[in-house]
C-alpha cells in the first residue's frame, strides 16, 4: 500500500453501474485503445511483448474473486477479522461473499477511462523491457468498505476505490503503477529472492510468530506472508529483522475506527531455531523496534515514506520511475529495473 493510501484512508467515505470489458493497450505510445467484451478473465500466460490486456471485472465476478480463500485470507489475524470485517471469528466463504457484496461496485465509463490513461503511461515505460508478466491485468472497483478504503492487490488483480479515482490523474497514474508492481512480483514470486535483494532483503526460514503477536498483526494483502528479512545494526549488534505491522491493543469494535488508526509499523528481530524463524527476546520481551533506531534507511534507500515491507519498497521504486518522479535514491531503482529485465 503506497503512502497516499495511508494519508487518505481515514477520510474514505462509502459511495456507490454492469459490464465486464477487456481493453487492450498497444505497445506503441500513440496507438488508440481497442475494446472488446469479455465474459470472464483469461488465464495467465507469459506476455513477452508487454501488451497489457486490461479487464474491468463486474460486481459478480469481483465478489467471487474477493471471497476466494488465498494466502491473504489464510493469513488474517484475529485483529484483521475484527477491524476489517467486524467479526470476532473468521467468516465462512458465504459470509465473505455477503460482506464483499456491500463493497464492490460496477465500473462506470469515466472511472475506466482514468484507469486506462494510467495503464497507457505504464505501457509506454515498460514496452521495451520484455517483462515476464500476466497477459491480463484485472481491476476490481469498491466503495472503500474493505481495507479501510485502501487500494491493494490479490492474486493477479488490483482493487481500487471510487474515492481514489477522484484524485488528480497524476496520482492515479502513480497508484496504478504501484499496484501493477505487486501483481508483477506475485506473478514472479519464485524470483523474489532476486527482486528483494535489490534493497538488501534476504530469504529466511518460515516465521513462527507467537500467538500474542499474531493476534495483533495487521496483514497487508499485497504482502500477507513474512518470508524475508534484513540484517541491521541495533545498539551495537547485528540482528536479522522482519518488517511487522502490529496494533498496540485489541480492536474495539464499538469505535468502528479503520485499522490505520491502530497501525504500528516496526521491525521484529528474529533468529533461526530448528529450521524456523523465531523472535529474539530481550528481557523476556520480543525485540520489536522502530526503523529509526536501526540503519534501515541507509540499507534500504527508500524512495517514499511508507516503507515497512520490501514489497512496498519495490512498488514505490518502480512506480516513481514509471511516472518520472524525482528520486531520493537512484541506485536501488536501477538495480530493480536491471533485475526485472533478466526475469523470464
Amino acid at each position: 500500500m503506497p503512502p497516499i493510501k495511508t494519508l487518505l484512508a481515514i477520510l474514505i467515505a462509502s459511495s456507490l453501474t454492469a459490464c465486464t470489458t477487456q481493453t487492450s493497450v498497444s505497445t506503441s505510445p500513440t496507438s488508440a485503445t481497442t475494446t472488446q467484451t469479455a465474459s470472464q478473465s483469461q488465464s495467465k500466460t507469459q506476455n513477452d511483448d508487454n501488451h497489457i490486456q486490461v479487464v474491468f471485472l463486474n460486481k459478480d465476478a469481483s465478489i467471487k474473486l474477493l471471497a476466494t480463500t488465498d494466502d491473504y485470507i489464510e493469513a488474517l489475524s484475529p485483529f484483521d477479522w475484527q477491524a476489517k470485517f467486524k467479526s470476532e471469528r473468521p467468516l465462512t466463504q458465504q459470509e465473505l461473499q455477503n460482506y464483499y457484496a456491500k463493497a464492490v461496485v460496477n465500473w462506470d465509463t469515466a472511472s475506466k477511462q482514468k484507469v486506462m490513461t494510467a495503464v497507457e503511461v505504464l505501457q509506454r515505460k515498460i514496452a521495451d523491457m520484455h517483462l515476464n508478466m500476466p497477459a491480463n491485468l484485472k481491476f476490481v472497483l469498491t466503495n472503500g468498505l474493505v481495507e479501510a478504503g485502501a487500494a491493494y492487490t490479490r492474486d493477479d488483480y488490483i482493487v481500487l476505490t471510487t474515492n481514489f479515482l477522484t484524485m488528480p490523474q497524476a496520482d492515479i497514474n502513480h497508484l496504478v503503477a504501484h499496484e501493477f508492481s505487486h501483481v508483477y512480483s506475485r506473478y514472479n514470486r519464485n524470483q523474489r529472492d532476486k527482486l528483494y535483494a535489490t534493497v538488501n532483503f534476504k530469504k529466511i526460514p518460515p516465521l513462527d510468530l507467537p500467538s500474542e503477536l499474531n493476534a495483533l498483526r495487521i496483514t497487508n494483502p499485497d504482502s500477507p506472508q513474512i518470508h524475508y528479512g534484513i540484517d541491521l545494526d541495533y545498539q551495537g549488534k547485528v540482528y536479522t529483522f522482519v518488517p511487522l505491522s502490529l496494533s498496540a491493543e485489541p480492536y474495539d469494535v464499538a469505535t468502528n475506527l479503520p485499522f490505520f488508526a491502530y497501525l504500528n509499523d516496526g521491525l521484529l528481530a528474529v533468529e533461526t531455531v530448528n529450521g524456523k524463524s523465531k523472535p529474539v527476546y530481550v528481557n523476556n520481551q520480543p525485540l520489536f523496534v522502530a526503523q529509526e533506531d536501526t540503519n534501515y534507511l541507509a540499507r534500504v534507500q527508500p524512495n517514499a515514506d511508507y516503507m515497512n515491507d520490501p514489497e512496498e519498497v519495490l512498488a514505490e521504486n518502480f512506480s516513481n520511475w514509471v511516472v518520472d518522479n524525482p528520486l531520493k535514491h537512484q541506485e536501488p531503482v536501477d538495480k530493480l529495473l536491471a533485475t526485472m529485465k533478466t526475469i523470464r
